[in-house]
């Protein structure tokens, strides 16, 4: 029986190797960005940010860009999005991702960011019951990042449960399914996985029948997903067979499509090549086909350049290779059937396929259907920012108006608390919807949602937007120093005479209001308002001062008992009037000098007389008593 060779695939070496909580973390505000470009040509164009330019026959989809020194990363992000070429930049973060993991390494993990995995974990972060095999040259079980997830371990090579500390296979086992929030390291894709290391090379090289035994191995144990990064341009007969019998059993075999830069239409690559198994390609950070990836028969493809994963005795390092890419979507398909459980092989790579970042039939044969997405593949829109309200929410609002980050239609849904009350649509970046009055202090929150991207929540709280009703006013003399009335309770009662502030009060809980003035002139036009805490002024109450100052009493001439007329000087146009006792005798109106004279008939002598005059505003004088003599 002929023995053929096959090796693992690892395009590049570990780059360097450190302790779990080396080089950690701190959460300090990113000094990148990503950016998606609305064509391939437009990675050109940013030359002036640090971007090396692309060949206009590749895809270029999204670019991570160093903010320049000296900038502000919400500033660079703004400068970006105002540029036509640019169909969305944001922080190339994972802090605003609710199910980001704490993993000190995380942050140095790309590919997370790329296929957007973390907002994939917002669903799940997989499963134990999906186990995916890692067919390989050993794993490190014992490495801290991975011991918590190992299952069924076997080393063919030796037909026991001890398998070696490999690094290829520690780095593939890492990328798939690494622990999460465990506060060291950095993460797989699907932190909760179960990992099954199946041991077949003892080293970078080794038989094909070894291979063979190992696929053999994780059929038995029910193995969810095999993961083969590793392969030969060798056809083999028991390799396709015993695939064969993987694909029965519903089992995704997942390999990488190799690192020869090779067309594998014309040379096939084993078992990447046969039609049951998923091909891999590798792409780099620029979302570009790596250098070393085969092409040609692609599934799909997915992060395979610097990729940062454990490697034996709690170390971390890079490797680069189409073995990274395998594992990449290795760990996205097992989200997916921890999301789906009941799904099938076909369920999943459909699931795969059709949620992949797809550059078109163009490049194909370098892509496959796309460059994996996690996010996508769990259903998930990606999180953008929140819209923001173009007007302040009043109590008496009817409209909601606002802007959004991107142009393309959306649709809006506004609710208070859990419950809608206005949806409509965003065109060109803006909306206005319609909302009912909604009361004072009810908090109001907007989303949009669009194709692909949902808004985080722009949150408002309606103001006060209604004025008090005028308040009422008391009568007001001209020898009054206090304004009375009544206004909305709390309000803030304002008594000006034209544009001069006589005073001001706050209304009591009962609405009563008392306003100390200084005397005014009667005639004088006071303008009352009611200003409430939000600063909402009423309508203004006017209200003339009113003459409550009686005239002086008049000055009387002596009157004897032949008069008719009685004499004498009172207020101006004031009405005199004549008594004897209880009497009226008459009454006349004093002139423009004070004059008056009140006919009468004649009075017996010693009659008393009391005469008085009333102004226009029925104010009485004192009486003036006089005796006919």
């Amino acid at each position: 029986m002929k023995r053929i060779l096959i090796s693992v695939l690892m395009a590049g070496s570990i780059a360097f190797g450190w302790p779990g909580n080396a080089g950690a973390s701190n959460g300090d505000t990113p000094d990148r960005v990503i950016v998606k470009l609305k064509s391939p040509h437009a990675a050109g164009e940013l030359k002036g940010y640090g971007v090396a330019a692309v060949s206009d026959d590749q895809p270029q989809p999204i670019v991570t860009l160093e903010v320049p020194e000296g900038m502000d990363t919400s500033a660079f992000v703004e400068d970006l999005e105002d540029r036509q070429d640019v169909a969305y930049a944001e922080k190339d973060s994972i802090v605003s991702l609710s199910s980001a993991t704490n993993d000190k390494l995380l942050k140095d993990q790309w590919h997370l960011q790329s296929i957007e995995a973390p907002r994939s974990w917002d669903r799940t972060m997989g499963s134990k019951k999906v186990v995916v095999a890692v067919v390989d040259n050993g794993v490190d079980v014992d490495h801290l990042d991975l011991k918590r997830n190992i299952t069924a371990p076997y080393n063919v090579l030796t037909e026991t449960a001890d398998v070696t500390p490999g690094d290829h296979g520690t780095h593939v086992a890492g990328i798939i399914g690494a622990a999460g929030n465990n506060k060291i390291g950095g993460a797989g894709v699907a932190p909760n996985t179960g990992i099954m290391p199946v041991q077949v090379f003892d080293g970078e090289e080794g038989y094909m029948s070894d291979v063979v035994k190992g696929i053999q191995y994780a059929i038995d144990q029910h193995a969810s997903i095999i993961n083969l990064s590793l392969g030969s341009y060798e056809k083999s007969a028991a390799l396709e067979e015993v695939l064969k019998k993987a694909d029965q059993m519903g089992i995704l075999v997942i390999a990488a499509a190799g690192n020869d830069s090779l067309d594998t239409r014309k040379y096939p690559y084993y078992p990447a090549s046969y039609k049951s198994v998923l091909s891999i390609a590798a792409t780099d950070d620029q979302a570009l086909d790596a250098d070393f990836s085969n092409y040609g028969k692609v599934d799909l493809s997915a992060p395979g350049v610097s990729i940062l994963s454990t490697i034996p005795y709690n170390m971390y390092g890079y490797m680069d290779g189409t073995s990274m890419a395998a594992p990449v979507v290795s760990g996205t398909a097992a989200l997916v059937l921890a999301a789906h459980p009941n799904y099938t092989k076909q369920d999943v790579i459909n699931k795969l396929s059709n949620t992949a970042d797809w550059y078109g039939p163009k490049y194909e044969a370098y892509f496959g259907k796309g460059i994996v997405n996690a996010r996508r593949a769990l259903d998930l829109k990606r999180i953008i920012k929140a819209p923001s309200l173009s007007k302040k929410v009043y109590d008496h609002s009817t409209l909601v108006e606002g802007k959004t980050s991107l142009t393309e239609s959306g649709k809006v849904s506004i609710k208070r608390g859990k419950e809608v009350i206005g949806t409509g649509k965003a065109t060109n970046g803006t909306f206005l919807v319609s909302i009912p009055k909604q009361k004072v202090g009810a908090t109001i929150s907007v989303v949009v949602t669009f194709e692909d991207d949902v808004t985080k929540e722009a949150h408002a709280t309606v103001l006060d937007g209604t004025p008090p009703k005028a308040p009422t006013v008391n009568k007001v003399g001209d020898h009054d120093t206090v304004v009375k009335g009544k206004a909305e309770a709390g309000s803030t009662v304002t008594v000006k005479a034209g544009s001069k502030k006589l005073g001001s009060s706050a209304a009591t809980t009962t609405g009563t209001y008392s306003v100390k003035i200084a005397k005014q002139k009667a005639g004088t036009k006071l303008t009352v308002t009611a200003t409430d805490k939000a600063k909402n002024v009423s309508k203004g109450k006017t209200v003339t001062v009113v003459d409550n100052t009686p005239p002086k009493a008049p000055s009387v001439n002596p009157v004897s008992p032949k008069a008719t007329k009685v004499t004498g000087k009172a207020e101006v146009s004031s009405t005199v009037t004549v008594k004897a006792g209880k009497t009226k005798l008459g009454s006349a109106k004093a002139d423009k000098k004070g004059r008056y004279s009140v006919t009468i008939k004649k009075q017996k002598k010693g009659k008393k007389l009391s005469v008085t005059a009333t102004d226009k505003a029925k104010n009485k004088s004192k009486a003036t008593s006089v005796t006919v003599k």
